[in-house]
C-alpha cells in the first residue's frame, strides 16, 4: 500500500506537533509522510499516496489561505482518495465547541472547500503568547479576556486533548485500512 500523505499548514508549531503524533500512532499500521505546505505545494504528487489527512490551525479568525488554495486546487484528485481534515483552534478549547457542527472555524472554512473530506476533526490548540510579536500577544490577550481564556502572557498552554487525537487517528487508520 502507498503512504497517506499528512500534510499540514503551522504557524506557531502546535498543528505540526499534531500531525507528527498522528504519524507516530499511524505508523504501527500504515506508512506516512508528514509534509509541511511551503509555497511550492503545488508540486506535491497526491498520486504517490494512498490517502490525505490535511491539517490546518486558525489564525486571525482564518484557516491559511495557502492550504484552503492548495485544497481547492487538488479538489479533483482528493475526491478520489481516502481524505480527512483537520481543523485546529482555540475555540475548541471550550465545551462543545470541538465537534463539526459547534465550530464556526471549521463550519466556515468546510464552506469554503471544493472537496468533502471523508473524516474531520477539530482540535483545540495551543497558546503560545511566547512564540507572538507584541502586537498578537496584546490581541490574543485581549480576546482570551473576552472568552475567559488565560491571560497571564508569561506562559503559554496547551489545550490540545491527546486522546482525542488518537482517537481520529485510529479512526482514520481503520477508514484506510478497510478501503485498501
Amino acid at each position: 500500500m502507498k503512504p497517506v500523505l499528512l500534510l499540514y499548514y503551522s504557524r506557531d508549531g502546535q498543528t505540526k506537533k499534531i500531525m507528527q503524533f498522528i504519524a507516530q500512532h499511524m505508523s504501527c499500521q500504515l506508512s506516512t509522510c508528514v509534509v509541511a505546505l511551503t509555497a511550492n505545494g503545488e508540486s506535491i504528487n497526491i498520486e504517490k499516496y494512498s490517502a490525505v489527512l490535511i491539517a490546518g490551525g486558525v489564525r486571525h479568525g482564518a484557516h491559511p489561505k495557502a492550504l484552503t488554495r492548495w485544497m481547492k486546487v487538488h479538489s479533483q484528485q482528493l475526491d478520489a482518495k481516502q481524505t480527512g481534515l483537520i481543523s485546529v483552534n482555540l475555540t475548541a478549547r471550550k465545551v462543545n465547541r470541538d465537534q463539526i457542527d459547534s465550530n464556526p472555524y471549521l463550519k466556515k472554512w468546510l464552506l469554503e472547500l471544493n472537496f468533502r473530506p471523508d473524516m474531520v476533526g477539530v482540535f483545540a490548540g495551543a497558546l503560545q503568547y511566547s512564540k507572538y510579536a507584541l502586537t498578537d500577544k496584546l490581541l490574543v490577550k485581549l480576546i482570551m479576556k473576552m472568552t475567559n481564556g488565560p491571560t497571564d502572557t508569561s506562559k503559554d498552554y496547551e489545550f490540545t486533548d491527546w486522546s482525542q487525537v488518537t482517537d481520529f487517528s485510529n479512526k482514520f487508520s481503520d477508514l484506510i485500512l478497510s478501503s485498501a
